[in-house]
C-alpha cells in the first residue's frame, strides 16, 4: 500500500517536471528571435500601482530572455502626480521603460525604433 502511494507521487512529480520542461522548450523554440516589440501600459488616475506593473513586465521580459527585444511604455492617461513621479523615478533607474502622454506616444515609439 505504501509503495503504491510513493509510486503515484513519484509518477505525478515526474509528469509535472516533464510537462514544465516541454513547456519551456516550446517557448524557447517557438518565439521569433529578431522581432522587436513594445508593451504599452495605459495608466489612469485610478491606478495606484503603475510602477509595480512596469516592474512585473520588465521581470517577465528578463525571465523569458526578451529584455533586448522588448520595451515598455507607460501611457499617462491622467495619473496622479505622486504616481507619475514614482514611475518617472523607476524608469530613470531601470532605463528600460518610458513614461509619456498620449500626444507624445508616436514620438517615443519613433525614438525607440531609432535606437534599435
Amino acid at each position: 500500500m505504501m509503495t503504491e502511494i510513493l509510486a503515484v507521487i513519484l509518477l505525478t512529480a515526474s509528469f509535472l517536471g516533464l510537462t514544465s520542461f516541454l513547456y519551456l522548450v516550446s517557448i524557447l523554440l517557438l518565439r521569433p528571435e529578431k522581432t522587436k516589440y513594445t508593451v504599452v501600459l495605459a495608466a489612469s488616475s485610478s491606478d495606484s500601482d503603475t510602477a509595480d506593473k512596469i516592474c512585473k513586465e520588465i521581470m517577465r521580459q528578463e525571465l523569458l530572455g526578451e529584455n533586448e527585444r522588448g520595451s515598455v511604455i507607460v501611457l499617462d492617461c491622467g495619473m496622479s502626480e505622486k504616481n507619475r513621479r514614482r514611475c518617472d523615478d523607476f524608469c530613470r533607474e531601470t532605463k528600460k521603460a518610458f513614461v509619456c502622454r498620449p500626444d507624445e506616444l508616436s514620438n517615443v515609439i519613433a525614438d525607440i525604433q531609432k535606437k534599435t
